[in-house]
């Protein structure tokens, strides 16, 4: 059996989401860095009240960024998307839930 570093050519996996975390979404540069980006519960485990817009990104090498929140505290967000282009900057987009109004949001850097 091949050990989990040699499959695919695959290196090893690397925890990046916890439990409160929902709706992974990552994309690849074509050299190979990456941005993944998330809805997390705001709260301690299930006491929150909206999930908010985290992304983090991950070099070709395997070093792996912070954790930055993109969206505000005060309302909910859903349908979380990310793109990169060849030049590795990225856009990330989602829903925002202020009562009845819905708007579409993005933050986009290097």
């Amino acid at each position: 059996m091949r050990s989990p570093t040699s499959v695919g050519g695959l290196g090893a996996a690397s925890t990046l989401l916890v439990s409160r975390d929902v709706s992974p979404q990552v994309a690849f540069a074509r050299n190979g860095d990456a941005i993944l980006t998330w809805l997390q519960f705001d709260g301690p485990r299930y006491q929150g009240t909206n999930f908010r817009v985290q992304t983090r990104s991950r070099s070709a090498w395997g070093t792996i960024g912070s954790t930055t929140t993109l969206s505000s505290p005060a309302t909910n967000m859903f349908n979380v998307r990310v793109a990169v282009a060849d030049s590795g900057a990225g856009t990330v987009a989602w829903e925002r839930e202020d009562g009845d109004v819905r708007s579409l949001q993005a933050a986009a850097g290097p």
